[in-house]
């Protein structure tokens, strides 16, 4: 689409680039089929062991050993924002636009219940944002807590839960969309620039008071006894602390994605090693 042939070598090709105009290079990325572009495990930007070692431990006992805490959550309904991004229209569509984001042989595996019955456009958009929230945030991100939890303390995992939102956000996304992916900067950051009304305040700022200690690396009790248990910032305004009704749910795609990497580092293990392993 450049007029860039694909012989020439990788220097050659960056340098014609970066002669070209902003405008031009927008333009073809919309005329692009897969409109992503993702690190990959190349072995120098990214460790080709990073699943590996997140998989088997390695990780969590690094960060055991460097003494790292982390605050980790989601929102419960993040897939209302996603599933607005470039969605599918058929089981094909829905391999190939996952496949932009991650490997096919994931992507796959992950659409493989959706293959056999026929469903309306409105029905793989809805499809889609659930499965690529999973991927994005909720079923990896349980994945990850579960496997660093097997060597982090409990008191260095900080696990929350949001199905609240200001009043501010109803200015972008009307509220039927509830707690969904970015409607949380308003909490974070304290309005994000948008007024809060004095409860929002209160109640934020109650929500806001063990991050301050995090951040500032002082003492202080999150509240949360058990791998499985999230503070909770309730579509109510209630700040609990409760079991994660989700967590079951969630690790299962996470299993599959485990199985489906473990599997093909064997099968290029094998490759490599020929008739004779």
């Amino acid at each position: 689409m450049l007029g860039i042939p694909g012989s020439w070598d990788h220097a050659r090709k960056l340098e014609i680039l970066r002669g070209k105009s902003p405008e031009e290079l927008v333009q073809i990325v919309e005329r692009m089929k897969m409109k992503f572009f993702r690190p990959i495990l190349d072995g120098e930007f990214m460790s080709e062991d990073l699943f590996t070692d997140l998989f088997s431990g390695a990780i969590g006992k690094r960060m055991k050993e460097l003494g790292i805490q982390t605050i980790i959550g989601d929102l419960t309904q993040e897939f209302h924002l996603y599933k607005m991004v470039y969605p599918p229209n058929s089981y094909e569509s829905l391999v190939d636009r996952l496949s932009w984001d991650y490997p096919r042989n994931i992507a796959v595996a992950v659409s493989e219940p959706f293959k056999s019955q026929p469903r309306s456009d409105d029905e793989w958009k809805d499809i889609f944002g659930r499965l690529y929230a999973d991927l994005q945030i909720h079923s990896t991100m349980r994945g990850f807590i579960q496997s660093i939890g097997a060597e982090v303390p409990l008191d260095r995992i900080h696990r929350y839960r949001i199905d609240w939102r200001t009043q501010s956000v109803d200015k972008r996304l009307p509220p039927e969309v509830g707690a969904t992916h970015g409607t949380d900067m308003s909490i974070w950051f304290f309005g994000n620039g948008d007024t809060l009304t004095e409860s929002e305040k209160s109640l934020i700022r109650q929500w806001l008071t063990p991050v301050a200690a995090f951040l500032k690396g002082e003492d202080f009790d999150w509240g949360t006894r058990s791998l499985t248990e999230v503070k909770y910032l309730t579509a109510e305004a209630e700040i609990l602390i409760k079991e994660d009704e989700v967590w079951e749910e969630k690790l299962s795609l996470w299993d599959i994605t485990k199985q489906v990497t473990n599997s093909r580092r064997m099968q290029s293990r094998r490759n490599l090693s020929g008739p004779f392993m």
